[in-house]
């Protein structure tokens, strides 16, 4: 795994996990080919 787990992320944004999932969803997340969030890229 190469970037942070939604749980970890999301408590790293300050977000709930149901944002980042959202968030996901919508495609407004950069996510490394594995599928974890990039933690140092924020889209808002």
């Amino acid at each position: 795994m190469q970037g942070m787990s939604e749980r970890q992320y999301a408590a790293n944004v300050g977000l709930s996990r149901g944002a980042i999932q959202n968030a996901r969803t919508a495609e407004r997340l950069v996510l490394y080919p594995d599928g974890t969030p990039y933690s140092r890229a924020l889209v808002h």
